[in-house]
This record gives C-alpha cells, sequence and structure tokens, in this order.
C-alpha cells in the first residue's frame, strides 16, 4: 500500500494545466456546457477557447425566448457571468413570423454592452433582420473575427428596408472569415460587409451574386455555390463572366478554390453555363468543380484547361450536380485522360470524385495524375435505390478492384451511398489482397453517407448463415488483417465478441494494423 494514499494521479497536474485543457477541449466530441461545470479553472478555459466551442444563443426556444425577446433582456442578458459568454453569439430562426419580427431587438443591447468582446456572429434568419445587423456593424465590433449570415430567398411580400444602406461600415481589420446566403436579388449589404473587411481570409457565397472583390487581396478561400438556377426561381440568373470575373479579381492570393451548383436535390434542371479561370494562380493548392456538367467551359473539361498551368496544385476535386444522368463523370474523366492536348498534373497529390460509377477509369487515371498518392470516392446513388445487400458488396468490390489496379495509393477514403455490412467488405478485402500488399498503403477509412453511417459487424450471424460459402467469416477477417502492412483503418462498428478478438489477435501476432475511429456495439448473440 502506498504511504501516501491521497497523493494525486499523475493524470492530475495535466488536468490543471490550462494549456493541456484547451487543446483537449478543441476536440469536437466533447460537450464543452458539461466540461464549464466541472470547475473554475475548466470553465475559464472553455471560455477562452480561440474557436467558436460555444455559442451564446438570443432566441432561444427553450429558454423561451423565441416568441418574447423579453425573456432573454430582462432574465438571461443580466445573469450572464462572464463577457466572454458573449464572445460568439447566434439567431437562428423562430417558430413563427412574430418570433423572426423581433429577433433583430436582440442584437443591439448585446453587441452595445460587449461590442470589444464579441468574436463571431452566426444569423440564420429572415432577410428582414439586415437592417439590425447593418447597424450593430456600422456602430462597433471592432473586433469581429466570423461572420455567417444565412437568409432563405425573400417573398414578394418582404422588402428589405432601404435606409440601413446609408451606413457606411467602418474596417473590421480583424475580420478574416465571412459567410453570406444573401437571396438573389441585388444586395447591397453583401457588398458593404466585404468593403469593410480588407484582412478577409475565407469567403463562401451563396446563390447567384458577384460582389466586387477589390478590397479582398489577401483572400485565400473562395467557395462559390449558385443556386435557383431554375428561372421560376431564382430573382437573378447565374451568370458564368460575372463568376470569372469574380475568381479573377483574387486569382493571385488563392489556395482554395470550389465552385458548385445547389440544385435543391434535384429539383432546379440548370443549363450548362461556359466560364474560365484565370491564366495564372501562382498559390492555388485545392481546385475543386463540384458540378462539372453545369460549369464546363469551353472545353467541357470544367477548367481543367487552365489549372494544368497552375503549378503549385496539390488536390483536385470532381463531382457531378444532382440532376445529371448517371455516369457523366465517368464520361467526363475519360475525356480528360483522353485528351488530344494531354493534361497531365504531375504535382497533383490527392484526388476526390463525386459520383463516379465506373470504377475502371481509375486504372487509367495516372496518365493524367502520375503521382497521386490519396485518393476519396464519393458515390451518388441515393440510399435503398440500389436494391438489397448484394448491392452494397458488389459496388465495394468494383471500387478496390479500380484502386487495386491503380496501384501506388497510400490513402484511401470511400463514402458509400448504401449500408454496407463487415462480412461485405471483409468478401471484398479477401478478393483483392494485392491493395494491402508492398506496405504502401498506410489509412484506409470507410463510411457509409446513409444511415448506420459505420460498418456494421454481422460476421456472426453471416457465418451461420455460410454467406459467401464460409462458415466462420471472422476466420477470414483474421486472415484479411494478416495480409495487411502498417495499415490504419477506420468507420467499423464491431460487436464486442468480435472487438475483443480482433484486439487480442493484433496484439498477439504484432500486426502492424490499427483500428481507429471504431466503436464497439452490443455481444452478438
Amino acid at each position: 500500500m502506498s504511504d501516501h494514499p491521497h497523493q494525486p494521479a499523475p493524470v492530475s497536474p495535466a488536468l490543471s494545466n490550462a494549456v493541456i485543457l484547451q487543446e483537449i477541449f478543441l476536440f469536437r466530441g466533447i460537450s464543452v456546457k458539461r466540461l464549464r461545470l466541472v470547475s473554475r479553472l475548466w470553465n475559464e478555459v472553455v471560455l477562452s477557447l480561440p474557436k467558436a466551442r460555444l455559442r451564446l444563443r438570443l432566441n432561444h426556444g427553450r429558454k423561451g425566448a423565441c416568441c418574447n425577446p423579453a425573456k432573454f433582456l430582462d432574465t438571461i442578458f443580466p445573469t450572464l457571468s462572464s463577457p466572454k459568454l458573449a464572445r460568439w453569439i447566434c439567431i437562428r430562426k423562430g417558430c413563427s413570423d412574430h418570433c423572426r419580427a423581433s429577433a433583430g431587438e436582440l442584437l443591439a443591447p448585446l453587441c452595445a454592452r460587449y461590442s470589444d468582446t464579441i468574436r463571431g456572429i452566426w444569423i440564420s434568419f429572415k432577410v428582414s433582420i439586415l437592417p439590425a445587423v447593418a447597424l450593430i456593424l456600422a456602430a462597433g465590433c471592432p473586433n469581429l473575427k466570423e461572420l455567417s449570415v444565412s437568409c432563405p430567398p425573400r417573398g414578394s411580400e418582404e422588402d428589405a428596408t432601404q435606409e440601413m444602406w446609408e451606413f457606411n461600415l467602418p474596417q473590421k481589420f480583424k475580420l478574416t472569415y465571412i459567410s453570406l446566403q444573401v437571396d438573389d436579388a441585388p444586395n447591397p449589404f453583401i457588398q458593404k460587409v466585404l468593403d469593410s473587411a480588407p484582412n478577409l481570409k475565407t469567403l463562401i457565397l451563396y446563390a447567384n451574386v458577384y460582389p466586387d472583390l477589390g478590397v479582398n487581396t489577401k483572400l485565400v478561400n473562395l467557395c462559390y455555390y449558385g443556386g435557383g438556377l431554375d428561372e421560376a426561381d431564382a430573382q437573378a440568373p447565374f451568370n458564368a463572366a460575372e463568376m470569372t470575373r469574380l475568381i479573377s479579381q483574387v486569382g493571385n492570393s488563392l489556395k482554395l478554390l470550389k465552385i458548385g451548383v445547389n440544385t435543391n436535390f434535384g429539383k432546379y434542371s440548370p443549363t450548362p453555363q461556359n466560364f474560365s479561370l484565370p491564366e495564372t494562380m501562382p498559390k492555388l493548392a485545392l481546385y475543386c468543380n463540384g458540378s462539372v456538367d453545369i460549369f464546363k467551359s469551353r472545353d467541357e473539361l470544367g477548367g481543367l484547361r487552365e489549372a494544368v498551368r497552375y503549378k503549385n496544385l496539390y488536390k483536385i476535386e470532381l463531382g457531378s450536380s444532382a440532376v445529371t444522368e448517371k455516369g457523366l463523370l465517368d464520361k467526363f474523366l475519360e475525356k480528360w485522360i483522353n485528351s488530344e492536348v494531354p493534361l497531365v498534373f504531375p504535382g497533383v497529390k490527392r484526388l476526390l470524385f463525386h459520383g463516379l460509377s465506373d470504377f475502371s477509369v481509375l486504372e487509367k487515371l495516372r496518365k493524367v495524375c502520375p503521382a497521386v498518392t490519396d485518393l476519396f470516392l464519393v458515390t451518388h446513388a441515393k440510399c435503398g435505390e440500389n436494391g438489397g445487400d448484394d448491392e452494397g458488396h458488389g459496388v465495394f468490390g468494383n471500387q478496390l478492384k479500380g484502386l487495386v489496379s491503380m496501384g501506388g495509393l497510400s490513402a484511401i477514403k470511400l463514402f458509400l451511398t448504401m449500408p454496407l455490412k463487415l462480412s461485405d467488405a471483409v468478401k471484398g478485402f479477401s478478393d483483392n489482397e494485392e491493395l494491402f500488399k508492398g506496405g504502401q498503403l498506410k489509412l484506409f477509412e470507410l463510411y457509409s453517407t446513409c444511415h448506420p453511417t459505420y460498418v456494421i459487424d454481422d460476421l456472426w450471424i453471416s457465418g451461420k448463415l455460410k454467406k459467401f460459402g464460409v462458415k466462420n467469416c471472422i476466420v477470414m477477417f483474421e486472415n484479411v488483417l494478416r495480409s495487411m502492412r502498417t495499415l490504419e483503418m477506420s468507420g467499423i462498428l464491431l460487436h464486442c465478441d468480435t472487438a475483443l478478438r480482433i484486439v487480442n489477435l493484433i496484439q498477439h501476432e504484432n500486426l502492424p494494423v490499427q483500428l481507429t475511429g471504431h466503436r464497439m456495439g452490443p455481444r452478438a448473440c
């Protein structure tokens, strides 16, 4: 027995260190609301986090502030225990039109008292709140770092108050992140906000808006998502020439460029548009065209003709919109690979494809991207539309065959839009063991975008049913693990029995395999 029974455990000093705690608390899986209750130190660390883990919602329905702003102003607002609680604030849509009309009253008193404290503002509301937002930005918030405003398209009965446009916003030198989803109607609010942020680093634009970015010469990340391209719904049509101008204005500073179209899950059927990228983008490292069927460019190669000149390009993401027919991305890749004038990207290490259906095209990819090491694939089929269990196994098996033919990969991430069972995954691995030979593959992440998102362990019942003619699927899984070399795999939900057996195997045989990010379910029987 120890002579010092009350001596603190070695972990105690670490959990009393503010620097260490800050790194721990930044993980998304931890509830910071509960952490605040542990001690004064932990509460202070949570309130001082450099990122927005804790937001103060002004019109919270559960606290009665949704329909009655006085609940917040008279009850909650006076009892804020620390100004740091107001560093990150948000307003969300209320439960009725009355809620939406009154939410603007909450901004002014809070921003007046904590003007120098506020670091981030997130608003998801009707466009009628814009005058209140413009007023508080004009009056203060000099230390604002992040601003996100999302407003649904205004109805014919709604008109934004024009008096607010008389205000000129002072420079917000610390404002580096802006996300704006304001309807397609020409709206001076967007331009005034952008003109006030000369040090802006990240800009996300939704809908068909094309502001002047002449002031934002330090922009690093630009994401543009057009929307409402159906003429019956759009208040402003998509303008390819304006989008080209928008990108060109900040082409010399951009490191990330993402463009796409929101078709509202296929509701809109937009007309393909020709656009062009700047001749030079010296710093661009990531180029994403999520709608190659709409943003075609003149050569119908989605901007790759210009992008091949960008020497620092490291990652390319390509996808097709939700309204396109199956196989369009396959044809696009074939056209890129077989282009008369070769479009080779020797510096590209990472590729991501949304909507690929013919995985045999992967065999030819090294013709245009000879140095690629990381590949991410996201299928486009909707959950449940591809049949039963055999469909998941078939798609996964075809993906693995394509990956084997490609070779030379060190990281693979697969996102299936159908549930995948562990027996199907193990069978696919067993049939394509060449994927793991040589030890070059270091990371394999496997997810389903349907519910459940994890690969479900069915090895016990599959063995009883002799699925694939195999009596013991767990043994097949063990043999697959033995064939792997220094691999990290994630995305699997294991039953307790399977998990214990697999962990013992890895430890006993000293296999260089890590099962990370997996979860443990109940017993198999």
